[in-house]
């Protein structure tokens, strides 16, 4: 099957959004198929390095809820089915995915109704979690990542900063 292959989010319905793979020959639109699993609303997408793997959150009922609880996914090439990739207690949303870094996820990590998020680096085989944020006051918001740090905004007091965040090893280091 030649052509071009977009990933871009799409409203189902009124009630759930839905990842559709769109599949493009000659630059005329072709049938489209979910690749997110039925029933999910997806929240947030990010291509993979190489541009062929996509990470994707999803909740099991509309964003309306703020409490919802949210889970990672990963479909590892185009066509393949979509795993979830994390595990953590509260909301889950895929923030970016820098090479030098890893897939970065932000999640208070907490049962629901806690508004602290953090920041992660989140495997995308089985293993756990790394916090990027823990010594920050609260509510951080990945920025951007190099293999020597990373920058995020997160709550100060009453205000908001820009933070730099050395790391080594793809973990915190200052």
């Amino acid at each position: 099957m030649g052509g071009d292959i977009r990933i871009a989010p799409s409203l189902l319905s009124a009630d759930f959004a839905r990842l559709w793979e769109i599949v493009l020959k000659d630059r005329a639109p072709a049938d489209g198929r979910a690749i997110s699993p039925d029933g999910l609303h997806v929240t947030s997408v990010v291509w993979g390095p190489d541009s062929r793997v996509i990470a994707y959150s999803a909740r099991p009922q509309p964003a309306l809820v703020a409490s919802s609880r949210g889970t990672v996914y990963l479909q590892s090439e185009p066509g393949a089915e979509s795993r979830a990739i994390t595990t953590m207690p509260g909301n889950e949303e895929v923030a970016g995915w820098p090479s030098a870094l890893g897939l970065v996820v932000e999640s208070p990590a907490e049962p629901q109704g806690t508004a602290n998020t953090r920041v992660w680096t989140v495997p995308i085989i089985p293993g756990d979690a790394v916090p990027l944020t823990d010594a920050l006051d609260e509510d951080a918001s990945f920025v951007a990542a190099s293999a020597t740090e990373l920058l995020v905004e997160a709550s100060v007091r009453t205000g908001r900063a820009l933070f730099r965040i050395p790391l080594a090893q793809g973990k915190p280091s200052g």
